[in-house]
């Protein structure tokens, strides 16, 4: 009965981590499209401190 506790809570914890490595795959991209834009609007200004 333990060692089925013990499987299910393994089989559970590697569910967990794939769902998160997936959903922080998508966050991932989401904040470097977010950041590209900003970037893109930064080389439009004139460097002053050169």
């Amino acid at each position: 009965m333990t060692s089925i506790l013990i499987i299910q809570l393994g089989i559970d914890g590697l569910q967990q981590w794939k769902f998160l490595f997936r959903k922080y795959k998508t966050i991932r991209k989401i904040a470097q499209y977010i950041l590209k834009a900003f970037k893109k609007k930064k080389k439009a200004s004139p460097i002053i401190f050169q």
